[in-house]
């Protein structure tokens, strides 16, 4: 049985150009739809379902963690590489 919890990113890219012109523009939309954190503790998950929730909200902190420091001005460092998804988004 497989699990459905997991988050999952769509990127879709656009290109376009006027006509008679040679001027090309590109565009990247990424969206998102992110699992949901989970109370371990109030679900008494265990075993495969716990170790799911446990995944699901560390990539969820790391997520945290990046829009926090992009929020920072005077920060120079950027944690993205924390995770697959914030790595997949980091040009966003």
């Amino acid at each position: 049985q497989a699990s459905s919890r997991s988050h999952c990113m769509f990127t879709v890219f656009f290109e376009g150009r006027r006509v008679g012109s040679d001027r090309v523009l590109r565009s990247k939309l990424n969206m998102v739809d992110l699992a949901g954190s989970e109370r371990c503790h109030k679900t008494k998950s265990d075993g495969q379902t716990l170790r799911e929730a446990q995944y699901i909200n560390t990539s969820l902190f790391f997520l945290e963690m990046v829009i926090v420091a992009l929020n920072e001005k005077s920060r120079e460092h950027i944690p993205y590489r924390n995770s697959m998804m914030t790595t997949v988004l980091r040009d966003s």
